[in-house]
């Protein structure tokens, strides 16, 4: 079975070398994505030749703006090519068509005059309709061979992956970080991921989505985790709780940094949009910013919820994300929405710096993930979070019987999930809503 692909036109309009180098790395690319293949990359198309029918992996291979299914063949006179032609299109016309011909080289002849003869053929089968055919003929024509193809399939079109290098995406296992990795891929980009572990099941969720979208666009990326809730019980019991989440962002930033530069990244990639949440206005994202000695890109930065979520369901990952409370939620209460740099700097400093290097040698490569689940199901004493001082509960924690079920809860977040993690580790026994 034999491919006809066309390049994008992020390949298509570069000069000559830069273009020569992309498909160089579009062929490697397809070359690791197929088994068995010949490929022949030429200036303005490639050919594939395979056994198999690879049209719905093929799609998804950034670098190609379309694909079809294609039957080559000689000829030596006009004739003989209508003649060929309608042997192959004769089939496959169910209902309305036309023919649409291009042509390079020398020839007594015009594209209008194989659309011409070809169509009127044809039309012994079907209705030609010029303006909305439910089936174009399309012909291809290069010196004394033409390229008969069966259908246009349109593709995404970008630059290869691995073209403009190699960045670090931080992974929540949510839609919007799922999403603008389809972006990263379209510009080039090669990712590994990075996976913060907040508490609860949200691993599985990011897991899932890593796993997916790197087999659906056929390339490859590590999946990196680090232990987060440690650092979170830090800035629960440390800073004001509308200072929070911003607090909690700029350290996901500060050991995104970290990482990335271990790994010679060349950029960290979020799924970000301005004004989606309080850490999100236009305000903060520029306080963030400074937080980051590495190129952040924001493939999502202008897109609403609504183009997000669509783009979701369109890519086929919606149903695999987390949609349930958001763990980064850690505030009670509404969340600064324009911070003051100044005090942003002082909670920081307030985070204990072990606790941060602490996370950074958490990190670690996950190629299975377990699942392990929490099976206590009964409680002795309720902990309502909404209710309480929090900052005073966290403080007496060691004075709590440890014989005890406790269950926590909290409307807000996950607050209950983080603590409850911590109070594990203290050898409580614990029930998180």
């Amino acid at each position: 079975m034999k491919f006809l692909i066309k390049y994008s036109t992020e390949i298509f309009t570069k000069s000559e070398i830069t273009r020569k180098w992309l498909i160089s790395i579009l062929k490697n690319n397809l070359k690791h994505s197929f088994k068995n293949v010949k490929i022949i990359l030429e200036r303005d198309k490639g050919i594939i030749e395979i056994d198999e029918d690879i049209s719905d992996k093929l799609k998804n291979v950034f670098g190609i703006s379309s694909f079809s299914k294609v039957h080559i063949i000689q000829f030596s006179n006009f004739n003989e090519l209508i003649e060929k032609a309608y042997d192959f299109f004769k089939d496959r016309i169910k209902d309305n068509f036309k023919v649409k011909c291009k042509r390079k080289g020398n020839h007594n002849f015009h594209s209008y005059d194989v659309e011409k003869t070809l169509g009127e053929k044809l039309s012994n089968l079907a209705k030609v309709n010029i303006k909305e055919p439910k089936y174009i003929a399309y012909v291809e024509i290069v010196n004394n061979k033409a390229y008969l193809l069966d259908k246009k399939n349109k593709c995404y079109g970008g630059f290869p992956i691995s073209s403009q290098g190699q960045a670090l995406v931080l992974l929540s296992g949510g839609v919007d970080s799922a999403v603008s990795v389809f972006y990263a891929y379209k510009m080039g980009t090669r990712c590994d991921f990075l996976f913060y572990d907040l508490g609860g099941n949200t691993i599985n969720y990011a897991f899932n989505v890593y796993k997916f979208i790197t087999k659906k666009f056929l390339t490859y990326g590590k999946f990196y985790y680090v232990d987060f809730k440690p650092i979170i019980f830090e800035i629960i019991k440390n800073v004001k709780d509308n200072y929070r989440n911003v607090v909690l962002k700029a350290i996901f930033y500060k050991i995104a940094n970290e990482i990335a530069k271990k790994l010679n990244m060349k950029a960290i990639i979020t799924g970000e949009s301005i004004g989606q949440v309080s850490t999100q206005t236009l305000d903060n994202l520029s306080i963030l910013n400074e937080i980051s000695e590495i190129f952040i890109i924001r493939p999502l930065i202008a897109f609403t919820k609504e183009e997000i979520i669509s783009k979701a369901k369109e890519l086929e990952i919606f149903d695999l994300c987390y949609k349930g409370k958001e763990y980064c939620a850690i505030s009670r209460h509404s969340a600064v929405v324009s911070a003051n740099k100044e005090k942003l700097l002082y909670f920081l400093n307030k985070i204990p710096l072990e606790v941060i290097e602490n996370a950074i040698n958490s990190f670690k490569t996950i190629e299975n993930l377990e699942i392990i689940e929490n099976k206590l199901e009964s409680y002795d004493i309720l902990i309502d979070l909404d209710k309480i001082n929090l900052e005073e509960f966290l403080s007496n924690l060691d004075k709590l019987d440890k014989n005890k079920i406790y269950l926590l809860k909290c409307k807000r977040g996950q607050l209950s999930s983080i603590i409850a993690n911590e109070m594990r580790k203290m050898g409580f026994k614990v029930v998180d809503s």
